[in-house]
Formats: structure tokens, C-alpha cells, sequence
């Protein structure tokens, strides 16, 4: 499944490698296959030759995989070591919701920078591990909906899909509970925002835990989230980009701290919700790269199965 060469300000989704993502694919299989979730609904794992019900797919062996699932007539007529991968009861659909307000388009465009990606590197992972997977944009109410599809078609159809969304510039809100109202029971889901509403989308959370399925989340900020207006007299005022609400304060050095004091207070908050859920968590700066930002959320999603803090 190649990813795509885009251009001007969807360049975002050009920096996508087909060579990575294959391999953060094989990541995601092995380290969700020797942790399995304990979620009551459809989940990840690996889909091992004779344990299906639909075959899914010919893959190269890799050393320290089981070397019962090599179909050997395969590899017989390709040269090379080939798993027998088949779609079981324990495939998941996964809906990826994409925060599209307008809090997410603040600043350089950093931070819709990164989520775009990880929408496409995660939804390309999902669909290399045999699972269904719908995108979902929302903000005040859901914004674009691309239905549940697998395979290369599928992710090519994502690709498209993503290169038309942009944030508004003002105005909106996040609503993540409308995401939860398209989830069919047992459906998962795999949620990136920046968690910067009045209850850091919890309610939304909650809501989609409780169709059944898994949870996940990634939290992309920058690290000044507050947008500044300067103002008369040494006064700034501050400006919510979604609700437009101003409010007017004195400016000084201590300004930034309190803004990072409350930030931190957030995502403590945010964190402490998703472990009480066992929601995987993980939060990621808007300069970070996509691969590195893929590899910490599997590896949150690791901690969480064997009893670790979720979240980075």
C-alpha cells in the first residue's frame, strides 16, 4: 500500500514512506500479538495461519516468529519464507476520529501537520493487520465520514479523503460524542486531538468506550496553545480560536507559566481519565515526527496490556 505524493499544503501526507510503514505494521502486529488486549470487544492481534475463519493474505517470515504458520508451498514457488495470515474473529473495525476544530489549525499548521499523518500511517496499520477502518472528521458535529472499507483500495481511499480536510480558521467546537452516535457495537476506535475543550473530550471518550471496543488516543499539541493578541496599555488578550471568547490580562513573564501550568494540569487530568478507562494514551509535541509519534503510541498501547501508566 504506497503512500502518496502530495502536494502544497497537503504535503503533510507526501512524507509518508511505504518502506516504514510496512515496518511499523510488523511492529504493531508483534507487540500487540504478545499482549493481547483484554478488552470484551473486537481487537488487535495477530492472525495466525490455521487459527481463522477467511484468509487474509501471504507475508514474509520474519526470525522469531512461529515457525508452524510458514506455508510452505508458498514459499516453495516465491524463494522466500511466507505466513499464511488469516481474518479471525478478533478483527476489529476501527473508526479513526480526527479532531477537525479549529484549535487544531493554530499557529504554523504544525500540529495538523502531525495528526493528518498519524491518521494515515495508523489507518495504513491497521489495514496491513487485516482490520476494517472508517474515518471520521468532526468538530461541532461530524464534519466527513468515509465508510468501513480494507485493503490497498481502502487506504488509498483514506489518502483522498484526508487531503480535503482542513481546519476552519475560527469558530466550532470538538465533539467527540457524535463520533460515538456513527459506532456500531463492538466497533473501536482511535481518536487524535488535542483534547482542548472544557472536559478534554471525556464525555467523548466515555461514550465511545462504551460501544465495547478498544480506545485509543493521541494527543497532538504545540507548545504554546494559547493565542495571543497584543492590547493597550502592556495588555494581551487572549482568545479562544473555537468559542471566540476574549478575555484581557496584564502582560508579564509569569503569563507563559501560568499557560503551561494549566496545560500540564490538562493532560494530568486527561492522562488520569484514560488509565481509569484503560484507554491507551499518549501525548506528542507538533514537531515530532510521525514514525516516532506511531512507535510511542504502540508503545503506550503495550503498557497499558501489561499494567503500565498509559501516555508518554
Amino acid at each position: 500500500m504506497a503512500a502518496r505524493a502530495l502536494t502544497g499544503t497537503r504535503g503533510a501526507l507526501h512524507e509518508l514512506d511505504e518502506t516504514e510503514l510496512e515496518r511499523l505494521a510488523r511492529v504493531a502486529e508483534r507487540r500487540l500479538a504478545a499482549r493481547p488486549l483484554a478488552a470484551t470487544g473486537p481487537h488487535l492481534r495477530e492472525r495466525r495461519a490455521g487459527r481463522g475463519v477467511e484468509f487474509l493474505e501471504f507475508r514474509a517470515w520474519a526470525p522469531g516468529e512461529d515457525p508452524r504458520d510458514i506455508d510452505w508451498r508458498a514459499s516453495a514457488r516465491t524463494g522466500r519464507l511466507q505466513l499464511r495470515r488469516y481474518r479471525d474473529e478478533a478483527s476489529s473495525d476501527v473508526f479513526l476520529c480526527l479532531d477537525r476544530s479549529a484549535s487544531m489549525g493554530v499557529g504554523d499548521g504544525a500540529k495538523w501537520h502531525l495528526a493528518l499523518q498519524l491518521v494515515a500511517s495508523l489507518g495504513y496499520v491497521l489495514l496491513a493487520t487485516g482490520n476494517r477502518v472508517a474515518l471520521l472528521a468532526f468538530s461541532d458535529d461530524i464534519d466527513a465520514v468515509d465508510p468501513l472499507g480494507r485493503g490497498r483500495a481502502r487506504y488509498s481511499r483514506l489518502l483522498s479523503r484526508l487531503e480535503t480536510l482542513v481546519p476552519p480558521r475560527a469558530g466550532g467546537g470538538s465533539c467527540l460524542e457524535s463520533c460515538a452516535r456513527q459506532l456500531p457495537a463492538g466497533a473501536s476506535a482511535l481518536v487524535v486531538s488535542d483534547f482542548l475543550a472544557p472536559d478534554h473530550l471525556r464525555r467523548g471518550l466515555d461514550a465511545l468506550a462504551a460501544r465495547g471496543g478498544a480506545v485509543r488516543a493521541l494527543q497532538v499539541i504545540e507548545l504554546d496553545e494559547l493565542p495571543l493578541e497584543l492590547g493597550a496599555e502592556d495588555r494581551v488578550v487572549l482568545r479562544d480560536v473555537e468559542s471566540g471568547e476574549r478575555v484581557q490580562a496584564r502582560a508579564g513573564h509569569l503569563l507563559d507559566a501560568r499557560a503551561q501550568t494549566r496545560l500540564t494540569d490538562m493532560k494530568r487530568a486527561l492522562a488520569a481519565h484514560c488509565r481509569s478507562r484503560g484507554i491507551a494514551l499518549s501525548t506528542h509535541p507538533a514537531g515530532e515526527t510521525w514514525r516516532d509519534a506511531v512507535l510511542r503510541h504502540l508503545g503506550a498501547t503495550a503498557g497499558l496490556q501489561s499494567g503500565a501508566v498509559p501516555g508518554a
